[in-house]
């Protein structure tokens, strides 16, 4: 029976179907199937295949399923009744989130204390201002239209073709210190000639790795022990494009190009940083960072920002550090520095990754951020504002600036936290504030009645000694905040936030 169908939406709002027998198969059995179509995409795409939460929404089904139905009904009960069954189509509401697990994820600060500390002087490169505004949006869509939707058949070479195409060969070829010095014409044309490039194919392009030794480079961080820590989620062109952006000489007329619109010059270079900083970061635990990060941005002062700057975006990838005193060199005496609050590495939506590891220089941490992007839920993300930045000044003289940049959501909630918080003399968790103004919909009084509850609760229940017995668990499963925790089994002995 392959004429009755069951459709859904992923989390990418990308749109499935399946057949089924509904003779044969439960509710319970066919959420089941479809939850491990979702599982086997996100591992795929993101190494994502433990299950976090499900949920199947009855009422918003097409036709709405019965809720008092059992997990165990044939979907032959459920639709019989309706008109052409069996052969119809329905649309089922459901929606899985999943995580990498636990011990597929390493700890953000840690990756960088065992570099080496060199000393640096100040990049003579001028950095520029990589923002979006909300007015702006029109731009990042004139971007997404002028890029390719699909990933190429020959990944590698697609990237390596591009790189040699721009001018920057010598990037590819000598490993160390020195893979940034110009090559003479005539011996790259001897080695273009070598490697069979045809500026118009990169199909035709041999990857000899005795010749473009970057690629070797790049198989050593592919076996690394971080990586292989990590289940080697990044694949070889993705581990190659940071790299490149990091320490190849590239990446001052990459960002160049991109800070004017000129994204197609790049698209390989620009697609395989998106896909390695996305699929990266999800392997980071930085669900227990704190975090402040800093970008020393050279002769660039931004006016009005918080008038201008409702909703923040980020135009091009760029770093930001733990090192203070690192980004004022490379600020000068002359422009801002951006205080990244650590809201930004939590964010939901602002996807950014500890390369360390992987970069050439070894006096700092670096974290990559990744230029907004737009994808099927990027409208309803920004209705939520889940995508964006704030920016306020934090100093600022005749000659510099320091601006930090916080979370939308971070920005939303902090004031009413505060103003809870204080009731208690500021001796609750901002942290479980925040969930249930979050999940009452920001009704402050709610919240305080809910979070009154909950101090009864582990007084009378005696929760925290309960909560001791599953500490464990909670920890496995990526939650390090012991306060939300035991919140978190207070709502569950009660009802959803919602309904309370």
């Amino acid at each position: 029976f392959n004429s009755f169908h069951i459709v859904w939406k992923d989390n990418n709002n990308k749109t499935h179907k399946e057949s089924f027998n509904p003779y044969t198969v439960t509710l319970k059995q066919a959420i089941q199937k479809i939850t491990e179509k979702l599982q086997t995409q996100e591992q795929f795409l993101y190494g994502k295949d433990e299950l976090i939460t499900l949920e199947c929404t009855f009422k918003k089904c097409h036709p709405p399923i019965p809720s008092d139905i059992s997990d165990d009904a044939l979907l032959h009960d459920i639709y019989k009744h309706f008109p052409h069954y069996p052969i119809i189509q329905v649309y089922w509401e459901i929606s899985a989130w999943f995580m990498v697990p636990y011990e597929r994820t390493i700890v953000v600060e840690g990756i960088h204390s065992l570099k080496k500390q060199v000393d640096i002087l100040p990049d003579p490169t001028p950095k520029f201002n990589p923002f979006f505004y909300i007015s702006d949006l029109h731009n990042l869509h004139n971007i997404e239209n002028a890029l390719p939707k699909t990933k190429p058949s020959s990944s590698y070479k697609n990237l390596l073709h591009e790189i040699i195409n721009n001018g920057y060969l010598c990037n590819l070829l000598i490993s160390g210190k020195d893979h940034n010095n110009e090559i003479k014409s005539d011996i790259q044309e001897q080695i273009k000639k070598q490697l069979h490039f045809n500026k118009y194919n990169a199909e035709d392009l041999v990857l000899d790795e005795n010749v473009l030794t970057i690629m070797g480079q790049v198989k050593e961080l592919y076996h690394s022990d971080i990586h292989k820590l990590m289940g080697y989620p990044l694949q070889l062109h993705e581990i190659c494009s940071v790299l490149l952006y990091c320490g190849g000489s590239c990446n001052f007329q990459f960002g160049y190009d991109q800070l004017h619109f000129q994204h197609h010059k790049w698209q390989y270079l620009d697609m395989f940083l998106l896909t390695a900083i996305k699929k990266y970061s999800f392997h980071e635990r930085k669900e227990e960072s704190r975090m402040n990060l800093y970008c020393g941005l050279k002769e660039v002062r931004l006016q009005n920002i918080e008038k201008d700057i409702k909703e923040g975006y980020f135009i091009s990838h760029f770093f930001a550090s733990d090192d203070l005193q690192t980004e004022q060199m490379y600020r000068t005496d002359r422009g801002c520095i951006l205080h990244f609050h650590p809201s930004m590495r939590r964010a939901q939506n602002i996807f950014s990754c500890n390369v360390s590891w992987i970069s050439p220089h070894k006096y700092k941490c670096e974290i990559l951020f990744l230029r907004s992007f737009i994808d099927d839920t990027f409208e309803k993300k920004v209705a939520k504002g889940l995508n964006g930045w704030k920016a306020k000044v934090k100093s600022e003289d005749e000659n510099t600036q320091m601006i930090i940049l916080t979370w939308i959501m971070y920005d939303i909630f902090i004031q009413q936290s505060l103003q809870i918080s204080a009731i208690w003399n500021n001796s609750i968790d901002l942290n479980l504030i925040y969930i249930a103004l979050e999940g009452l919909y920001g009704d402050i009084e709610k919240a305080v009645g809910l979070l009154v509850k909950f101090e009864k609760w582990k007084t009378q229940y005696n929760g925290e000694a309960k909560y001791t017995q599953k500490m464990e668990e909670f920890q496995t499963r990526r939650c390090c905040n012991h306060h939300v925790n035991l919140f978190c089994m207070f709502l569950q002995k009660k009802t959803s936030p919602k309904g309370l």
